[in-house]
Parts: structure tokens; sequence; C-alpha cells
């Protein structure tokens, strides 16, 4: 399964970023929520 990328929108324009779940597992499931 692919990491998961969250989408962030600020005033200055989009970015993401990828979740990297299978190098921090727990970090990544408390961001997901």
């Amino acid at each position: 399964m692919p990491n998961p990328i969250a989408e962030f929108e600020t005033s200055l324009g989009t970015f993401q970023a990828e979740i990297l779940a299978d190098k921090m597992p727990i970090t990544a499931a408390n961001f997901l929520k």
C-alpha cells in the first residue's frame, strides 16, 4: 500500500507531503486522526 499524501493549502500556495507510515507508524497514525 502506498504512503498517504497530505495536502496543505496556505496563503503562499499549496504543497503536498508524503506521510511515511512505514518509517514512523505511530506519528503517521496520530497525524491522520
